[in-house]
């Protein structure tokens, strides 16, 4: 594919899809319907959300996931209160070339702003499925604290959705979320 082409396709293009040549390896691995995020691009995203919280890059950590290879997670939200309320999950899929730079190319594979702030992001295998399990609690000084759990399903064509098996209960008014261990491999931005 021609710099010219590819550059008349991303001017095109809804979405955002930062302006690059691909080398093969990205060639074989990316397609024109994907939606493709550069790291500047990722750490530079923020708008707001329509209930009005403001959201940028809080944080990002990189999981290796088997059988499909590494995922990144970044978490979005208010930088004041550093509370997450969005999640966006990245496929790696390959580097390209820009400007004689070798950089990594990002597939986004899922979005999601649910209800609650983000507490914990983490891979789970079970049976042979890969899953992303997701807890949200209630938004910070709530009368009423609650937590919802959901699993994202990994699927092997790299596609990601939410199973029907959430849970939502009430949070114990005891319960402190500074004195549970800390999420792995979410490390601060």
């Amino acid at each position: 594919m021609s710099t010219l082409r590819f550059g008349l396709f991303v001017l095109a293009a809804i979405g955002c899809l930062g302006c690059h040549s691909p080398t093969d390896e990205a060639k074989s691995s990316v397609s024109p319907d994907m939606v493709i995020f550069r790291e500047p691009e990722i750490r530079s995203r923020l708008w707001t959300e329509p209930n009005g919280h403001f959201c940028k890059l809080l944080d990002w950590s990189m999981l290796n996931i088997a059988q499909r290879g590494k995922l990144l997670v970044a978490r979005y939200g208010d930088p004041d209160a550093h509370s997450a309320t969005c999640v966006d999950f990245y496929r790696v899929a390959s580097k390209a070339e820009t400007d004689g730079k070798e950089e990594m190319l990002f597939i986004l594979l899922a979005h999601d702003n649910g209800w609650g702030v983000v507490t914990s992001v983490e891979p789970e295998e079970n049976d042979g499925h890969t899953y992303i399990r997701i807890i949200r609690e209630s938004y910070p000084g709530a009368v009423k604290r609650q937590r919802l759990i959901q699993w994202l399903e990994y699927l092997s064509d790299y596609s990601m959705f939410f199973t029907p098996r959430s849970q939502f209960y009430d949070v114990p008014a005891s319960y402190d979320p500074l004195l549970r261990p800390a999420s792995t491999g979410v490390k601060p931005y």
